[in-house]
């Protein structure tokens, strides 16, 4: 191979690893890591001592759960297999992804004896720095070390199990023997790595590091083979892992995998007996977070409707269990996320039964299981991909955003940047263009260099603050910890706008009578808005004998079949109205304030005005003239 092809297949390499590190690079990816292989390494045991309770084999059961105390007895040398990781950067037995450090290794050193002219040499050791840095591969060596510590964890908790299930088949007795141990294990795990095929299957299972097969792997190829859908969804392994994972448990789906039904088909009936106890679980966590959501203590990922949801957003958190006055994220627990939020979301969807809305509950459920499936960050960009390869939705890719994105994502620690940008800056912010809205939320305080202005909530008037912490401490603890804590703002009105599902834009959109809006514009028009008294005008309303009485006998008629859409109704029409009556008549008077005030809002209003009448009236000479 020539030094140029060299450099090419190393400079890519290093490229892509580049982008690993910089997308990985946040606290909170390294946190949750941690939290998910921690919940699937006590999981599996317990699912198993579940499986064999149920079977009868209390024995096999009090094995499983025995086995968790090998923790205790390894904790060192799951540290020291973490540390290996750590200082070599190969994991042990397989990664997250495709890891290539050896070929890598001996392709710098074949570009350094090759490279000849002194441009060739300082480019070679640019790749070795890119490739061998410690500190622009603290990322993804981090997430090797991380792994590589729960693989032994997992390795030696399985082993523990089987001498005990060994002396029990040969003894008649359950107890732990140090000496079969000692033997079991002699060969299976050498200087902190897993050489057993049994148990490193079992270990990677447990970190979502199984190889792909079958469609997965022709996916995984396909991906692979174009520079821009291996950006765009970088990861392949780990998402396809872990919806398996959570398909285990979640009854009916569980029937349908592969994976379970090899499990089935098989011989292990110890892996028999854990399936069985994931399905038992399933159902436990479905039938509680179906309780939990009917309590109001629950949340899954809110309304399907982009404008309900904004509503739902300002008086709720994503994935969340409330505890006490606070509501806590479960969104880092696998597989409990999934379900808890797929019983949410069902909870909140029941009321369309009712009206008879069945495309809205449709929606709904679609949109439950995308987000499942999609909103995860390493799955960020396949929509965009999609977008640029289908022809008919190419034209609705912001190729702008996109590509600040992207170039964001190849400069280092892009991830930790955003984290650190958002601890800094919790305002949701008004953006004027692309390049503002990057410099903001990809830089801390860049929303100080580029001047975004700060969203205004219509219903206070204030600055809308994107998260709802319960101080300023813990905003900041929020951007790097695994679980989101916010207060409970509970607001009559704003919980009964999302009760109720008012489908309506509460705030301005991007245009105005055909005048294209400013981030300053949307904010005064919506603090006007507050400062009529919306709030106040709509509680009046909804606490109103006429109002109560209609939503009332509207639940009367859907409860007996009949068709009532709820968008038909003088309850929801007076809402509707009022909050659309608001909003022009803030932006009305925001067009006759001063024009120092508003940077001429009422002249730049009137000539959109005029533009618009030459344009309709085919008048386009005027129309260019009036422009220039």
């Amino acid at each position: 191979m020539t030094v140029q092809m060299l450099f090419r297949e190393l400079g890519g390499k290093a490229m892509i690893k580049v982008m690993y590190n910089s997308m990985l690079s946040g606290p909170i990816t390294h946190a949750r890591n941690a939290i998910g292989n921690l919940s699937t390494m006590v999981l599996r045991p317990t699912a198993m001592a579940i499986g064999q309770a149920m079977s009868g084999d209390i024995n096999a059961a009090k094995a499983s759960i025995s086995s968790l105390s090998a923790v205790v007895d390894s904790f060192s040398e799951a540290l020291s297999a973490g540390g290996k990781a750590w200082s070599t950067g190969t994991p042990a037995g397989g990664a997250k992804f495709e890891v290539h450090e050896s070929e890598v290794a001996r392709g710098l050193e074949l570009l350094k004896q090759g490279a000849t002219t002194d441009s060739e040499k300082r480019a070679a050791n640019f790749l070795d720095m890119l490739h061998t840095n410690a500190v622009l591969n603290a990322p993804t060596r981090a997430l090797a070390a991380g792994d590589d510590f729960f693989k032994i964890l997992n390795a030696r908790i399985e082993l523990k199990r089987q001498t005990m299930m060994e002396t029990l088949s040969e003894t008649g007795t359950l107890k732990f023997d140090p000496d079969k141990y000692a033997k079991i294990a002699q060969d299976k795990i050498v200087n902190g790595e897993v050489k057993d095929d049994g148990l490193l299957r079992i270990a990677k299972e447990q970190t979502f590091q199984q190889d792909l097969e079958g469609v997965a792997k022709q996916v995984s190829d396909l991906l692979d083979s174009n520079p821009l859908t291996k950006y765009a969804v970088p990861f392949v392994r780990t998402p396809h892992n872990l919806m398996v994972y959570a398909g285990t448990y979640t009854p009916g789906i569980n029937r349908f995998l592969k994976e379970a039904q090899d499990i089935r088909s098989g011989t292990d009936e110890a892996a028999k007996a854990m399936l069985k106890g994931r399905v038992a679980i399933g159902y436990g966590v479905l039938a509680t977070g179906f309780g939990f959501a009917a309590a109001g203590n629950l949340t899954g990922n809110g309304p399907a409707d982009p404008e309900l949801r904004k509503i739902w957003l300002q008086s709720n958190q994503p994935q969340s269990i409330k505890i006490g006055d606070k509501w806590v994220s479960y969104a880092s627990i696998e597989p409990l996320n999934v379900m808890f939020a797929a019983a949410a979301d069902l909870q909140h969807a029941a009321p369309y039964l009712k009206a008879g809305e069945y495309d809205r509950l449709v929606s709904q459920l679609q949109y439950t299981f995308a987000k499942a499936v999609f909103e995860r960050s390493y799955m960020k960009g396949l929509q965009t991909a999609i977008g640029y390869l289908n022809p008919q939705t190419v034209g609705n890719v912001n190729f702008a955003r996109e590509g600040l994105n992207a170039l964001n994502t190849f400069i280092p620690f892009s991830g930790l940047r955003r984290q650190m940008a958002k601890a800094l800056a919790p305002d949701v912010y008004e953006f004027n263009n692309e390049l503002q809205a990057s410099l903001t939320r990809s830089w801390p305080g860049g929303n100080y260099l580029s001047g975004a202005e700060s969203a205004v909530d219509i219903f206070t008037g204030q600055r809308k603050i994107d998260t709802k912490d319960p101080g300023i401490l813990f905003h900041f603890a929020n951007q790097f910890l695994p679980f989101n804590i916010s207060q409970d703002n509970s607001d009559y009105v704003i919980d009964k706008l999302g009760e109720l599902q008012i489908d309506t834009r509460t705030d301005f959109g991007d245009t105005y009578k055909g005048l294209e809006l400013s981030a300053e514009d949307r904010a005064g028009i919506n603090r006007l808005v507050a400062q009529g008294n919306l709030h106040g005008r709509l509680e009046k309303l909804m606490r109103s004998r006429d109002f109560q009485r209609q939503l009332e006998e509207w639940k009367k008629t859907v409860d007996k079949g009949i068709t009532a859409p709820r968008s038909e109704q003088l309850w929801y029409k007076s809402i509707t109205r009022m909050i659309s009556q608001s909003r022009l008549r803030a932006a009305s008077q925001y067009a006759s304030l001063p024009r120092e005030e508003t940077d001429d809002f009422g002249g730049r209003l009137q000539a959109a005005r005029y533009r618009k009448q030459l344009q309709g009236k085919g008048r386009y000479d005027e129309l260019i003239n009036f422009g220039n």
